[in-house]
């Protein structure tokens, strides 16, 4: 395919330089028509070259807007200004994709070229140069550009570059140069059969997959011992350091890591937030390392500092010093054709166009250039997709080194050896504070102060550490052999897994609401037996009110439910409910008697089966039609042993499954017959009015409550026609709610969904007691308890519920989740966990299949953070 058409790009540079903008690629193809006098039509060979002279464009105007400015702040302004005004290029070919050919922003490119303290006089590698963006600054007869991509190639030889065309990984420049800079594709690679290539790092005998790694070590063999060097690679995912730490921290990462701070002085480094990414098709966080000659460096492993996030432009700028520029006088090359004349926008000077840059395509083997790898990629497994995977240029085609070959020179032209510290120190990068590890990351809101403005002293040698850090980098200098690396177990599996600490506690500290800091006792107004559980904090009150209310009505609250459930004493009821279970009991049966709905959100493990049983048993005492319906069948038999928990044993109910065998664990089998028999019997039941003697409550499931083939079976007819005088116990109520995240509206056309049947049925019945411990996780199905509850008198409409309590998140929720507690339909309890030890144990697994699992389970996580941001 031809490379950018000089008409198009001298015209994009004209646009641009005079303050042009596209708002979308779009409004820009369509200017290219009218200059081309030729539709450009989406998705065609003509459209890519259309992307392409933009992004060629967007280099010369860079290199002008550069040449015009006074000081470095100046210039990298209205490189910002640029970028704000190009359109998006997030519509790739299908070559630039496999190619990983995603252009480095030009505010960013600039950053990179001000760190790496590139002038006209500085000679420079670029191994993978696309467009140019790395070179703003550089005299191209001083620069040596390689650029594997034939289009992009031509375009940089255009501004005046020599250019090779070699594969990055194996290549290596004749002379070494002042600086070295590259923004090399990231991720595995692999090979025609499918298997991921790996490639040698000096000082590190395992190596890495990753090809950023494999080319950002073979450029720096070109870089001379007092050179500089500035790597832009694949950065890791989320904000939380922990999190961060553990991804820098896995066996490949930190091989890389310890290799690349042992033989070359870092003094820099930094993440870059993906969402500056945006405009050039990826959006993927990536990390900027600058380097100030070889030697090891002082700073210690990102695993143990972690880099700090920086999430705008405004707070990048804080990183350029503010400097005059002085440039060269020599004419620049790029668009002839342009008017002698032509003047950017706000300056006033005029001055011709040229340099460019990106980052380059990637390889020259098509097919060894997969997409990015589920299992490695620059975060080590985070596994990305073709559009995550930004740059350009790799040049790879993969080499696998055996025994006698290597990818790097066994005698590298300039050694490693310890730096010569007479040579003129570096510039450090702005006057950022160091930060404590453990500090949150930075919020694009804020802008990032300087320590005078702080003030704070200026922060240029590593500063004392918080305990966090000093235990991350004691942990990382434990491992500071790389040979060892080799026998480490391989912690990629870990990445998302911190390892559980229980910190020692003194005893004046050992109390419940110390421990548990949103969670106070739960204190019961039974005087029942209590298991000491606990309530969220801000519900506690709100249920002690509840209960009060109870007790002003019904009396002493053992008496209420022990009457209600017809035991002889309430020592009797004590041997089988615990008090937690008789205060909800005596909510719920108050809220019947007025014809409302309780919901029991207690954790598992506190008992809700038998305050489901007990819920049974009362219904079936006041003249109602016990329906329990719960998620499969095989829980009807510990409903049944619930039952016979709390003195009812024996119990028969009607299961409304076709052709069903259940074993029960007191002996008994119970059997349903034929979907003809079943429909009969209910029939019967429905003419009947009643259960009768056979029968003493109906179990059904949710998957039972369902339509056949879009239409209602018999058994929502039956249902309907028992709801008036039926008191239904939802089991795992969640599951009653619809699919979570899904709002339910009811429809104008065909029978109502599951989900909106069983609101029908509660709008209908003689009242309902719901029991799930993640009963109120999602706004979508509040409504289905707010129907016969308080709430009704909250909203003008249960419709408007969901949209409500989403706009005011999760403040609102829980004033919600309190006004129900308060109103006696809604308790939540739980179960401390105190003193009680959680141990890790350690078990030979395969690894291969295990970094297989870990890898797609990364990837699911990955995606889900990625789309939530």
């Amino acid at each position: 395919m031809a490379g950018p058409q000089p008409p198009l790009v001298n015209a994009f540079t004209h646009h641009f330089l005079t303050g042009g903008r596209f708002a979308t690629i779009t409004v820009a193809r369509n200017h290219a028509a009218d200059i081309l006098a030729e539709k450009v039509s989406p998705g065609t060979a003509l459209a890519k070259q259309v992307d392409e002279a933009i992004e060629a464009s967007l280099m010369r105007a860079a290199r002008n807007l550069v040449q015009g400015s006074s000081t470095t702040h100046e210039a990298y302004d209205r490189l910002v200004d640029l970028h704000d005004r190009q359109p998006a290029l997030n519509v790739r070919s299908s070559t630039s994709v496999l190619q990983q050919a995603y252009s480095t922003p030009i505010p960013i490119a600039y950053l990179a070229s001000t760190l790496a303290g590139i002038t006209p006089e500085t000679t420079v590698y670029e191994p993978t140069a696309g467009h140019g963006a790395l070179l703003l600054a550089t005299d191209p007869a001083r620069a040596t550009v390689n650029e594997l991509n034939p289009e992009r190639a031509e375009d940089l030889r255009s501004q005046g570059y020599q250019v090779t065309q070699h594969n990055a990984v194996a290549y290596q420049p004749d002379q070494l140069h002042d600086v070295v800079i590259t923004n090399p594709p990231f991720g595995a690679v692999r090979d025609a059969q499918g298997q991921r290539q790996r490639f040698a790092l000096p000082g590190n005998r395992r190596g890495t997959t990753q090809i950023d790694h494999a080319i950002a070590f073979q450029a720096l063999a070109a870089m001379k011992a007092d050179g500089k060097a500035v790597l832009i690679l694949g950065g890791k995912l989320g904000t939380d350091e922990a999190l961060r730490s553990e991804c820098y921290n896995t066996l490949e990462s930190r091989g890389f890591f310890y290799a690349l701070y042992q033989q070359y002085n870092v003094t820099q480094h930094i993440t870059i937030w993906g969402d500056l990414y945006r405009k050039q098709g990826a959006g993927f966080p990536i990390d900027l390392i600058v380097i100030a000659g070889r030697g090891a460096s002082k700073r210690l492993l990102p695993a143990a500092a972690v880099p700090p996030i920086y999430k705008s432009f405004t707070e990048l700028k804080e990183l350029i010093p503010h400097e005059r520029l002085h440039h060269q006088t020599t004419d620049l090359l790029g668009i002839r054709e342009l008017s002698p004349d032509l003047e950017t926008e706000g300056n006033g000077r005029s001055g011709s166009v040229s340099g460019a840059g990106t980052s380059g395509p990637a390889g020259d083997d098509r097919r060894d250039l997969s997409a990015a790898d589920a299992a490695a990629g620059s975060v080590d497994d985070l596994s990305l997709d073709d559009r995550n995977q930004r740059t350009s240029g790799n040049n790879s085609s993969p080499i696998s080194p055996g025994p006698e070959q290597t990818v790097f020179p066994a005698n590298p032209a300039s050694p490693v050896h310890p730096r010569d510290w007479r040579t003129q120190p570096h510039r450090p990068m702005g006057g950022r504070v160091e930060r404590n590890p453990g500090a949150s990351q930075r919020d694009a809101d804020h802008q990032v102060r300087t320590p005078k403005q702080l003030g704070l002293p200026d922060v240029r040698a590593a500063p004392e550490r918080s305990s966090d850090s000093k235990r991350l980098a004691e942990r990382t200098r434990r491992r500071d052999h790389p040979g060892d690396l080799v026998e480490l177990p391989d912690r990629r599996d870990e990445l998302r897994q911190l390892p559980m600490v229980t910190p020692e506690i003194s005893p004046e500290q050992n109390q419940p609401t110390d421990t548990q800091a949103h969670n106070v006792a739960y204190v019961p107004r039974s005087k029942g037996t209590s298991p000491g559980t606990l309530i969220p904090a801000n519900m506690a009150a709100a249920a002690q009110t509840a209960l009060d209310h109870v007790e002003q009505r019904r009396g002493n609250i053992d008496e209420f439910v022990c009457q209600r459930l017809g035991y002889d004493l309430t020592e009797a009821m004590w041997r089988v409910l615990y008090a937690e279970q008789i205060d909800s009991l005596a909510l719920a049966f108050e809220q019947r008697d007025q014809g409302k709905i309780f919901l029991n959100g207690d954790q598992t493990g506190n008992g809700k089966g038998r305050f489901g049983a007990a819920n049974i048993i009362d219904a079936q005492r006041q003249g109602f039609i016990p329906i329990f319906v719960t998620r499969q069948p095989d829980l009807y038999n510990a409903m049944i042993n619930d039952l016979a928990d709390i003195g009812k044993p024996g119990f028969t109910p009607f299961l409304t499954n076709n052709s069903l065998t259940l074993e029960l664990d007191d002996g008994r089998r119970l059997r349903t017959a034929s979907s003809g028999e079943q429909e009969a019997e209910m029939l019967r039941l429905v003419q009947q009015g009643n259960l009768g003697q056979d029968y003493g409550a109906v179990f059904t499931t949710y998957s039972q409550l369902q339509t056949i083939k879009n239409k209602e079976p018999f058994r929502r007819q039956f249902f309907r026609a028992l709801a008036p005088s039926a008191v239904f116990t939802f089991d795992e109520s969640h599951e009653a709610g619809g699919s979570t995240g899904q709002s339910q509206s009811w429809r104008t056309s065909g029978p109502p969904n599951r989900a909106e049947f069983v609101r029908e049925l509660i709008d209908g019945c003689a009242g309902a007691a719901f029991l799930s411990a993640t009963a109120t996780k999602d706004p979508a199905v509040m409504d289905l308890y707010a129907r016969r509850s308080d709430a009704m008198q909250a909203v003008s409409s249960l419709s408007s519920l969901e949209t409500i309590l989403k706009s005011g998140g999760i403040p609102l929720q829980q004033m919600m989740a309190t006004k129900f507690v308060a109103s006696g339909q809604l308790l939540r309890r739980e179960r401390s966990f105190e003193n009680i030890s959680f141990e890790a144990q350690v078990v030979p697994v395969d690894r291969e299949v295990a970094d297989g699992i870990s890898a797609i389970m990364r990837a699911v996580d990955a995606f889900d953070r990625t789309n939530a941001l």
